[in-house]
């Protein structure tokens, strides 16, 4: 397949952010945003999948760390 350029602006400190993600992963910049995009795009579709929305993903996440339901992390652990 062929290879095409994708362009965003980026504020800077997102891009001073990306740049150290990807060097820290000893990774280009080009290759970090690659691999960021397409685990993205799996979270989507797997949750488009399974009928999960995306706005119920991160109201899960929340309600799953709230200390509102401690008495339900006692009886699993």
């Amino acid at each position: 397949m062929a290879r095409v350029r994708l362009a965003a602006d980026v504020d800077a400190d997102l891009r001073r952010r990306v740049k150290v993600a990807a060097a820290s992963g000893d990774k280009t910049v080009g290759e970090w945003i690659e691999e960021a995009v397409l685990a993205a795009l799996e979270r989507e579709a797997r949750a488009e999948a399974t009928g999960v929305s995306r706005a119920s993903v991160p109201a899960f996440a929340r309600d799953w760390d709230s200390e509102d339901d401690a008495d339900y992390d006692q009886l699993a652990g």
